[in-house]
């Protein structure tokens, strides 16, 4: 009997002596993860500095337990900070084994936020198969990552990736390529803006116009021309005005009589930088057919700058049917910058059709700029008696003064004997004066 027990005695105690270390590494384990999720900053700091000295691995199953199952809370974020405490070497496993476990978008990131800072080179195959996660924000945060790594056996996983036979991930490719340009991509983005897939070609149309690819320009140009998405049109057009290309009149020129008007706005908005006189009359010729009155104003903006009238079809239009007052006006106005003098019958025109005083008072400073136009003085005449609206009357005074046309001057007298507004009287008065010395 004491035999036996002796024998348990000794069992028992070879058991203690082989489960001590364990126990006792159980028990600090414990105590650590107590003080790293509390609330004290003096015991998270103690357990930070105890991790930074012995680098206990056999804590890393916890911490990674408790920052999976709590993702976006405190208790989480503490133990997220204390494995980054941790050697890289010793736990970049347990890293990587959380990204490639957690659900949590936020997670996902806040890891390869920080496992790309480490300087591991190994971390590239993982970051890049996060490129395909349909989550944008974990897909910006592996783009930055590869290029902060700047590893050139990404670029290898990149262009397998490019060539995914779902558009999806193709896009996904691109959007990396976006940030991380490296001159061996340039086949595969001369193949991809001829995909079938509509947002691959435009999202190859970003990378080209972030990375200033201008030998791309011949394709681009075909694209704003004959692409059937409008949206690619558009950025294709875009890029071309972005990049400075000055051989795409025709193509803009073709753009603005397209049927959609985004394509046409586009190229309105494009040509404001590179029209000419020589491409008047065709801007013109839109001008008249314009249903947009954005564009219309551009269009306006085209034949001001080019100090040309085009052929006066657009300007008719704008005058003579238009509903746009501000349109009208503008017309007008530009009218007188040109200084055409063909488009004096017009003007005229206009102002007897016209029947706002402001519109009026814009022509009939217009016409005024166009001396030696015998008659024109004449049809001036009627604004001068308008009742209620000085500031057509005084428009059509100054018009009449500019033109220095003597035969209407029996005219003023007449209007100025009958005049009773001061300031108008008096103008008259001067006017008359001036009429009769010369």
């Amino acid at each position: 009997m004491n035999k036996t027990r002796l024998n348990l005695s000794f069992c028992m105690l070879a058991f203690l002596m082989i489960s001590m270390p364990a126990l006792a590494e159980d028990s600090i384990d414990s105590r650590l993860i107590s003080k790293i999720i509390s609330s004290s900053e003096e015991d998270m700091r103690e357990a930070r500095d105890y991790i930074a000295l012995n680098k206990p691995v056999s804590l890393l199953p916890s911490l990674k337990k408790i920052i999976l199952a709590n993702p976006t809370e405190k208790k989480g974020a503490l133990a997220f900070r204390a494995l980054q405490s941790f050697p890289i070497k010793e736990s970049l496993s347990t890293w990587l084994d959380m990204l490639r476990t957690t659900q949590s978008v936020s997670l996902k990131k806040e890891i390869i936020d920080f496992i790309s800072t480490t300087g591991e080179r190994g971390i590239v195959p993982h970051l890049v198969e996060e490129l395909k996660s349909p989550h944008h924000d974990v897909r910006e945060s592996a783009i930055l990552g590869l290029k902060r790594i700047g590893d050139d056996r990404m670029l290898p996983y990149m262009l397998n990736f490019s060539r995914d036979p779902n558009p999806i991930y193709r896009v996904y490719a691109l959007q990396a390529f976006f940030h991380i340009y490296d001159r061996r991509i340039n086949d595969i983005l001369m193949e991809l803006i001829k995909d079938d897939n509509k947002s691959v070609r435009y999202f190859t149309l970003k990378c080209i116009e972030n990375h200033k690819l201008t030998d791309y320009l011949v394709t681009i140009r075909n694209l704003a021309l004959n692409d059937p998405e409008w949206e690619v049109r558009v950025k294709s057009i875009t890029i071309m005005r972005a990049f400075n290309d000055r051989e795409n009149l025709y193509v803009l020129l073709q753009c603005l009589a397209d049927k959609h008007r985004e394509i046409r706005y586009a190229a309105a908005v494009s040509l404001l930088e590179v029209v000419n006189a020589g491409s008047s009359y065709q801007v013109s010729t839109q001008l008249d057919l314009e249903t947009d009155d954005e564009i219309k104003d551009m269009l306006l903006e085209m034949l001001l700058k080019s100090r040309s009238t085009g052929g006066m079809k657009g300007f008719e239009r704008i005058l003579m049917h238009d509903q746009n007052r501000a349109l009208k006006i503008k017309a007008a106005f530009a009218l007188g910058e040109i200084g055409d003098p063909s488009a004096l019958p017009l003007l005229l025109q206009s102002l007897d059709a016209a029947q706002d005083s402001f519109l009026k008072a814009e022509l009939s400073n217009t016409i005024g700029l166009f001396r030696g136009q015998p008659g024109s003085a004449q049809r001036l005449l009627p604004g001068l008696g308008a009742s209620n609206t000085q500031y057509l009357r005084l428009a059509s005074l100054y018009a009449i003064e500019r033109l220095q046309d003597r035969a209407v001057t029996p005219q003023l007298f007449s209007i100025f004997s009958s005049e009773k507004e001061p300031v108008m009287r008096e103008k008259l008065r001067e006017l008359v004066q001036q009429f009769l010395e010369r």
